[in-house]
């Protein structure tokens, strides 16, 4: 199963065109954010953990694991991708943020805490 269908499994066909754009918009903030070097903004994304995005109406919920990435220093990061967002999809949003918390649960910190783990067994 691909990250595009993970993403966008359960969504009707007719959304998932928005839903797609949307997630290319956003790839293409990070592009242009790390000056056309694809490697650094492929790891930026990927460092987000994002595992759903969105569509309703004027609405962009993003659902990721790390959202402090996304936020950034005083909301700096996140306002300038709703503007991007906005002046490539020539309307008003809003961004709403959700933190995946189980799939953050699901990945240890460092390999002190696997040991710790397993000590009991």
């Amino acid at each position: 199963m691909g990250l595009l269908n993970r993403i966008f499994g359960g969504v009707p066909k007719k959304d998932l065109s928005k839903q797609k754009e949307i997630a290319q918009c956003i790839g293409g903030y990070y592009l242009i954010k790390n000056q056309g070097a694809y490697k650094k903004a492929m790891e930026e994304i990927t460092e987000l953990g994002i595992t759903q995005v969105d569509v309703i109406k004027n609405k962009i919920r993003i659902r990721l694991t790390r959202p402090g990435l996304l936020i950034g220093r005083r909301g700096t990061n996140i306002d300038n991708l709703r503007i991007f967002l906005e002046t490539q999809l020539k309307r008003g949003i809003t961004i709403e943020i959700i933190e995946d918390r189980v799939i953050s649960y699901l990945i240890p910190y460092s390999n002190e805490e696997i040991e710790g783990i397993f000590e009991d067994y």
